[in-house]
Parts: C-alpha cells; structure tokens; sequence
C-alpha cells in the first residue's frame, strides 16, 4: 500500500512481462499494466477474428482485455512509441506549444506518456532547464 491505498495499476520496469507476472498482478487486484507497443502480437474484439499488430502497429488511445490462463483478467495499455521516441531522441520537449499540440491531437483518447530524467538530461543539451513543462501548464 502507497499514498494510503493499494494501486490499481503498474508500470513494470522495462514494462519487462510474462504470462506468470499479468497472474500475479491480477491476483493481486491490479487492473492493468502498461506495455510497449511491440510487446503486442494480435488483437480481437468479442465474436471478430485476430488482427495482427505485431512491429508495434496496436493501438495506443485504447486500453485492451487480457484473459489469463486462471480465468482472470487484466487491461493492458501500451504507450506511444512516436511520442515516447520524439520526447526521448528528438525535439518534442523544448517547445511547449509542440509538445501539447502533439499530445493532444485527437480528443477523447488515453494519453500515457513518461519522461525518463535521466536519459533526458543525457540527451538534450537544455535538459530539466526547458520550459516545456511551464509553457504546457499554461495551454492546458
């Protein structure tokens, strides 16, 4: 317990998963866990066949169902790769009009974005000096 509640959810490290950590998470009353895009094989929905999303192509507005072996279930999300990677390697956060922009391009969709420090200061010369997140406040 954290914060004074149990979680509801987890972001594992490395969003490293197997078959045995979802029936752990599950077991214990954790409601979903945050993948990367290419950790996704296929898709359904109830009563359709199999879509094949396999090289990252799931996706990411949309949490999705997992059934597990023991009968539970779990909702998996999976982040956005192209945003992840423009913040991480590119130019998404020095401009905080871009990065709202870029966040917000569709209405009524999940957004699950993570800014990694450390990797941040080692790639962007401005590092935790940019003004993106006080430029973002402002739009939002």
């Amino acid at each position: 317990m954290r914060f004074g509640r149990d979680p509801e959810g987890m972001w594992l490290p490395e969003t490293a998963v197997d078959i045995e950590t979802l029936e752990t998470l599950a077991e214990n009353d954790v409601k979903f866990t945050i993948l990367a895009p290419h950790q996704a094989l296929r898709f359904r929905k109830i009563g359709e066949d199999w879509i094949d999303v396999q090289e990252g192509a799931i996706d990411p507005r949309i949490a999705y169902l997992c059934r597990l072996p023991s009968g539970k279930t779990i909702s998996l999300f999976f982040f956005d790769q192209f945003k992840a990677s423009a913040a991480a390697f590119g130019d998404l956060l020095s401009n905080g009009e871009l990065f709202a922009n870029r966040l917000f391009e569709r209405v009524n969709q999940i957004i699950i974005f993570r800014k990694f420090p450390v990797k941040y200061l080692i790639l962007h010369e401005y590092g935790m000096q940019s003004s993106c997140s006080e430029r973002l406040v402002a739009l939002v």
